[in-house]
């Protein structure tokens, strides 16, 4: 899954988080603090479903963030064949 985060690390010049943590964080030219956490298409990230495998990116991504209206949770799929949903999500 952190594969899928490769092209979006690269054009937001951000890093993968620690460990095997599957998410990716950046700051924006306006200081804002993202991330975008990859998870496998079938994984449940409504609120109260999150996925257990899930929830220690989340948690690195809200600790990064801290706010999450700023962390965008896509799935690998959709990061690696059509990453414009995201890119517009992160605007």
């Amino acid at each position: 899954m952190r594969r899928s985060l490769a092209g979006l690390k690269t054009m937001y010049k951000g890093d993968l988080l620690n460990g095997d943590l599957p998410a990716m964080v950046f700051t924006t030219r306006m200081g804002d603090r993202r991330a975008v956490v990859a998870k496998h298409p079938l994984h449940a990230c409504e609120r109260g479903l999150a996925s257990t495998d899930l929830r220690p990116a989340l948690e690195a991504a809200l600790q990064y963030t801290q706010d999450a209206a700023k962390i965008v949770v896509a799935d690998w799929f959709t990061l690696e064949k059509s990453p414009i949903q995201i890119i517009q999500e992160l605007k």
